[in-house]
């Protein structure tokens, strides 16, 4: 999205890291009409100042060679969750679903070094990423769509299949549309929970 328009949602980094400039001023052009006075206090405090605590970096999910599926799958998330959603108005990392997977996996190697906050869809991508190699475990992605004082919402998380149960990988700003445990006896009973969830959201 890079129109200027009101209406946009979130701006797109379409640049490499280091970010360029332009997307740095979306980014507090952002903040500043969807957060008025405390975004324009945030831009103040943080912009250009050199004496801002390190921001610690995360590494990928310590998976050892005993743990079950199911442990394995928590970690991931954990590891998922650790990243925190994106609520800053520019989406760090640009992912065009047309390129191949073996572009997508350096995005997600990007994703591991740089430590920053992601989307939804960012979020698949690496689950993709840290679940490659399990052995019996299906991917598919989930897509959900929503319509909330006339605004329409997409998300999306990964869904997983392992040993006759369903569940799903993902971020969102709101905890009951992510991640749901290898719980769920058939795909109809997880996107019912994701219907509900929606609905209550």
């Amino acid at each position: 999205m890079e129109s200027d328009d009101e209406d946009v949602n979130f701006y797109i980094n379409r640049g490499a890291f280091t970010i360029q400039q332009e997307y740095w001023h979306k980014l507090w052009k952002h903040t500043k009409r969807h957060h008025s006075v405390e975004g324009e206090e945030a831009e103040n405090q943080i912009r250009g100042n050199r004496s801002l605590s390190k921001v610690l970096v995360r590494i990928a999910p310590t998976i050892t060679p005993g743990m079950i599926t199911e442990e394995r799958i928590i970690c991931i998330q954990n590891s998922i969750s650790d990243l925190h959603y994106n609520f800053t108005g520019l989406q760090f990392f640009e992912i065009k679903k047309s390129r191949p997977m073996s572009g997508l996996m350096e995005i997600a190697k990007d994703m591991i070094k740089e430590s920053l906050p992601i989307k939804c869809l960012e979020a698949v991508i690496l689950s993709i990423y840290f679940t490659c190699g399990l052995e019996g475990l299906d991917r598919f992605p989930i897509s959900i769509k929503s319509c909330f004082n006339s605004h329409h919402h997409r998300h999306v998380v990964l869904g997983i299949h392992y040993s006759g149960r369903y569940g799903a990988l993902g971020l969102s700003r709101r905890r009951t549309l992510m991640y749901k445990p290898l719980i769920y006896r058939s795909l109809m009973d997880l996107i019912q929970q994701y219907k509900t969830s929606s609905e209550e959201c």
